[in-house]
């Protein structure tokens, strides 16, 4: 009887251990004995199977409603889309093209821009994107001309120190605008950061978005290349924001950038890019959507015609 009673209790402690371990996979279908002694076959699905969409909870590691969109849905398989129509000036509204005052190569004309993905979510805080960049011309003009291109792949990763929300971004990029194909380029990589601070208290947060990009090239520099091809570039965005809700906000901005000209053979060379003042507001509805429209100005220069109209929109589908 002894023995019998060690046996059960070592056969137990097997099976404990087994069912705890995350590394050993079970067969399907197990014997298993009821109280009365007799066998059984039960099956064992397992919760966490891939081919389940599974919902993470929401550990409010982020609760700044454009991070948390940013961030997008805590499903393990969802979709995003992110657009953004860059718009003329204020002080003609019906002009199709985007006022300039640097001489960076770009695309002048109206566009609504962004990007589609699918996203796998790793856990709350953690997922990858797989996606493409997104551009159509004169969206309200005409729509001219359109193209899907720029595939990449990001790994994105939430985290909070205190009361400082971060959002961090890097990704691999693979260049096939035509823009940029033309002057030898065929990929690149990013790292962009978006950072809150909240002072809960007044409902006043700081913000600070930062971007690095590098970019590759198959040959090169010619000088039918022109001006405005970058190596690689930087740009930093200090920033406001007062919550009036949980979901809603107003906000300003200044950005800053630097770039390195192509064209010239020192890669220690940085240029100004132009700064620029955006002030807006924000709403939110949980992770799901955000829009956002806003204003954009030249501090430098502040007449009415170079003012921007603009909006934004993210959301998450599944």
């Amino acid at each position: 009887m002894k023995k019998l009673f060690v046996s059960c209790l070592t056969v137990a402690f097997s099976l404990t251990s087994a069912a705890q371990s995350t590394s050993l996979n079970l067969p399907a279908n197990l014997p298993n004995t009821n109280a009365e002694g007799t066998t059984e076959n039960t099956t064992s699905v397992k919760k966490d199977s891939l081919l389940v969409n599974k919902k993470y909870e929401d550990d409010k590691t982020l609760t700044d409603p454009a991070l948390r969109s940013l961030d997008g849905s805590l499903s393990r398989y969802s979709f995003k889309g992110a657009f953004k129509y860059n718009g003329p000036g204020l002080g003609d509204l019906s002009n199709p093209n985007i006022p300039r005052i640097d001489n960076v190569r770009s695309n002048n004309a109206t566009k609504m821009v962004g990007s589609v993905t699918g996203n796998l979510r790793v856990d709350s805080v953690t997922s990858w994107s797989f996606g493409t960049g997104f551009s159509l011309n004169h969206p309200f003009n005409g729509a001219d001309s359109s193209n899907a291109s720029n595939p990449f792949i990001a790994w994105n990763q939430a985290y909070r120190m205190g009361g400082l929300e971060l959002r961090t971004s890097p990704s691999v990029i693979a260049s096939t605008d035509p823009i940029y194909t033309s002057v030898g380029e065929y990929g690149g990589l990013n790292w962009s950061n978006g950072a809150v601070y909240n002072f809960e208290k007044i409902r006043l947060a700081v913000s600070l978005d930062t971007s690095l990009y590098y970019w590759m090239f198959g040959r090169g520099y010619v000088a039918a290349d022109k001006l405005g091809v970058q190596q690689y570039s930087a740009s930093w965005g200090p920033g406001v924001k007062y919550r009036f809700t949980d979901d809603t906000l107003a906000y300003t901005r200044l950005s800053f950038g630097v770039y390195n000209p192509r064209n010239l053979s020192d890669g220690t060379v940085l240029a100004n890019q132009q700064t620029t003042w955006e002030t807006g507001f924000g709403w939110a509805y949980d992770r799901d959507i955000y829009l956002n429209p806003y204003i954009i100005a030249f501090p430098a220069n502040l007449r009415d015609s170079l003012v921007t109209g603009n909006f934004s929109i993210i959301f998450s589908l599944l």
